[in-house]
């Protein structure tokens, strides 16, 4: 039952994995910069909802996002308000993305790093898909097997049952490449 969810979930926030936001503040009512983008009404569509609002410069639909972006589009997704006490110390929180990254780790799906939380960093697939499965409430495995993933090898001890529980539930897959 929870695997249609779990899979429009994931591949929303896939594509939205090239398109970040920059700050709080909307573009409009239109989007001319996504016009002719092959992400386009995705992007349109997840404006609307409220959930990706772009920048001052647009949307940027070909830039790397940030870790405070993604946590902004994760957020604005699953609908969390609840934030907790800012245990970072590289969140000063005056930062437009700081309420975002409160609210995962209320939810208990950002821990950050023990110290800080890193939200300038850029986001990468294996931190996303730790994060996408920590908010479907999909538990690791024990023993990962991340053979069908040709980079599977270069997983962190941290992120590698929940790539394999993504695997296995079928929300992600390898690619051949």
């Amino acid at each position: 039952m929870r695997k249609i969810p779990a899979a429009l979930l994931s591949l929303a926030l896939t594509a939205s994995l090239t398109a970040p936001l920059a700050s709080a503040a909307g573009t409009g009512s239109t989007l001319p910069e996504l016009d002719g983008h092959w992400s386009q009404s995705a992007f349109e569509r997840w404006h609307a909802y409220g959930i990706v609002e772009g920048d001052s410069r647009g949307m940027r639909p070909d830039a790397n996002m940030t870790v405070g972006e993604f946590a902004a589009i994760l957020s604005r997704a699953m609908g969390y308000t609840e934030t907790v006490e800012n245990p970072y110390a590289d969140l000063k929180g005056t930062e437009w993305y700081a309420p975002y990254i409160l609210q995962l780790t209320a939810a208990g799906i950002l821990q950050g790093d023990g110290t800080n939380c890193n939200a300038e960093e850029p986001m990468n697939r294996e931190r996303a898909t730790v994060l996408f499965a920590r908010a479907l409430g999909i538990r690791p495995t024990a023993q990962p097997d991340l053979s069908g993933f040709v980079d599977g090898k270069d997983a962190a001890d941290w992120s590698a049952g929940y790539i394999d529980a993504m695997a296995k539930d079928g929300i992600i897959q390898g690619v051949g490449n």
